[in-house]
């Protein structure tokens, strides 16, 4: 449908506006939201016209220095955050082809979970917040990890005839303690 002598319609000024369009449109606003509640809310709630003279005429006052030290930088991480994930995620899918793509379909989470063995045992972590800053996933609660299978898999059955020792005097072997021998 092109231009023609007689037509008096530019073409699609009937149409209405593309779904995408739309979310897009949606989305930004959300983003928008979010962003003035993270600057708006904390432990000391600022009103929106504190947090607007904060950004754009700072006066030096406590309310200033929060939004523009504390609340503003914290805003932008989780946005840049956000949006890494999201292009990582919807790169992973486009070069699969597969809408359905996560981490694992690529051996991400054995990745991380080799991390964790080489911090034990290149660096000798031992404790339990030393494996936290080398395990960036967690089980869902519907699958138990692991560790919680080969725990429950060493217990002793209930009817031996000894009783059972506490979980933390309980022997651990090299398998447990990267289980962190307590499950």
């Amino acid at each position: 449908m092109g231009l023609h002598p007689g037509d008096t319609q530019l073409p699609g000024a009937g149409r209405s506006r593309s779904p995408h369009a739309t979310g897009l449109l949606l989305g930004l606003v959300l983003l928008i939201a979010a962003v003035a509640l993270s600057l708006a809310v904390g432990t000391e709630r600022i009103p929106p016209g504190d947090v607007w003279s904060g950004l754009f005429s700072p006066s030096g006052s406590r309310l200033d220095t929060i939004v523009r030290e504390l609340r503003l930088p914290r805003t932008l991480i989780g946005i840049a955050v956000g949006t890494a994930l999201g292009l990582a995620g919807g790169v992973m899918q486009v070069l699969t082809r597969n809408p359905l793509a996560d981490p694992g379909l690529l051996g991400v989470n054995a990745g991380a979970s080799a991390a964790v063995v080489t911090a034990i045992s290149m660096f000798g972590i031992t404790s339990f917040t030393g494996y936290l800053w080398f395990a960036p996933w967690r089980a869902p609660p519907s699958q138990p990890s692991p560790c919680t299978r080969w725990a429950a898999a060493a217990r002793p059955p209930p009817s031996a005839s000894r009783s059972p020792e506490p979980p933390s005097t309980r022997p651990c072997s090299a398998m447990s303690t990267a289980c962190s021998c307590g499950t």
